[in-house]
């Protein structure tokens, strides 16, 4: 499961989050590695140009929303630079990009589905943790240590010029190897 999987599961409970995807497929709206904040949206209301968290043929995008199918409950999903990724139901669109480097997106708050009783609280941020001591005082709220072994962190003591190590289910990892992704909750490293 990758990141935009997790953060599928974590929407669709209802959870805002605020990430850094990779990736440009969606210069100029989106480039890589800024900043978004997603929330849950209410499907059947999204419109050509909105940027939305889908599920198609089993690969999760933050992609356009190209065409609405209404009577079938469904939507195209595209790229910005005319890629189109394929048809989805309802039941797949998890989120819309309300924000872009803290720019917002127009017309997307109107579009947030409201939690329902027993979910998070409407409008719960989870940030996804942007450096490196920020993400080892993550752990250790959780409950995982910050030593050595399992889901540990190091974080850089040289004020961030050191890449961050540590481990996740056995597997050593940097915040500078494979983009600045080493665990499912590191987000990719800034620009």
């Amino acid at each position: 499961m990758g990141m935009l999987d997790a953060l599928a599961d974590r929407i669709s409970r209802g959870e805002t989050v605020e990430f850094r995807p990779t990736g440009n497929s969606m210069v100029p709206l989106i480039h890589s590695r800024r900043r978004v904040r997603v929330a849950p949206v209410d499907p059947a209301i999204v419109e050509p140009g909105d940027i939305v968290l889908a599920r198609v043929a089993g690969t999760v995008y933050l992609h356009l929303v190209s065409a609405v199918d209404t009577p079938r409950r469904r939507v195209q999903i595209s790229n910005n630079r005319g890629r189109v990724n394929g048809w989805t139901g309802h039941d797949r669109v998890f989120g819309i990009c309300l924000a872009v480097e803290g720019v917002p997106r127009p017309g997307a708050a109107a579009k947030v589905r409201q939690a329902a009783a027993g979910t998070a609280r409407a409008g719960e941020t989870a940030l996804v943790p942007a450096d490196p001591e920020q993400h080892a005082d993550w752990l250790r709220r959780k409950g995982r240590s910050g030593a050595a072994g399992p889901g540990s962190v190091s974080a850089p003591r040289d004020g961030g010029t050191r890449p961050a190590t540590g481990s996740h289910k056995g597997a050593r990892w940097t915040a500078s190897s494979r983009g600045g992704v080493g665990c499912p909750w590191w987000p990719k490293a800034s620009a």
